[in-house]
């Protein structure tokens, strides 16, 4: 199954809540992690709102963040 929040999930939404708003680029330096990697969980966590986006800057201006699971009937 494609899980949302994985470990490397995690630690680029902590990032980037610690830090601030940073492009792709910048946070993909920043975890060490190839920059097309990162772009995919970028993509993927601002399709459902927990990365919002302003022009190039991405941000997790976020406290807390809790995840609702439906469950097959």
């Amino acid at each position: 199954a494609n899980r949302l929040l994985t470990p490397k999930r995690v630690e680029l939404l902590r990032l980037l809540h610690d830090e601030g708003p940073m492009n792709t680029n910048e946070l993909a330096k920043r975890l060490s992690r190839d920059y097309k990697n990162v772009r995919q969980d970028v993509l993927a966590l601002n399709e459902v709102g927990i990365v919002a986006k302003k022009g190039r800057l991405l941000s997790a201006p976020w406290r807390k963040i809790t995840m609702e699971l439906r469950m097959a009937a």
